[in-house]
């Protein structure tokens, strides 16, 4: 439920994956459309954390690249951080 809340609600994006999403051409609403319980990973999940604020989703994006990236959720608002994505050749750092 919360994920599919968080489709709607304000989203920072912290500036390395910025600068991958124009790098790559991937558009927050991209993103945004892999955040379903079907896409976390939790195995992957910070300790402690994975059922109460930060999810790690993987999934592939319309064009078949596949991409993996944190979504926390929490008090001080929502983070979408350390993307990674197949296939890109970015120079972002």
């Amino acid at each position: 439920m919360l994920l599919s809340d968080l489709k709607q609600q304000e989203i920072t994006i912290d500036e390395h994956t910025q600068c991958l999403m124009e790098c790559a051409s991937i558009k927050e609403t991209e993103l945004r459309a892999l955040f379903d319980i079907d896409n976390v990973n939790y195995s992957k999940c910070d300790a402690g954390n994975c059922h109460l604020t930060s999810y790690t989703i993987e999934g592939k994006l319309d064009n078949g690249k596949a991409v993996s990236f944190k979504l926390d959720s929490g008090e001080e608002g929502n983070q979408l951080r350390a993307l990674n994505i197949t296939e890109a050749d970015c120079n972002c750092s």
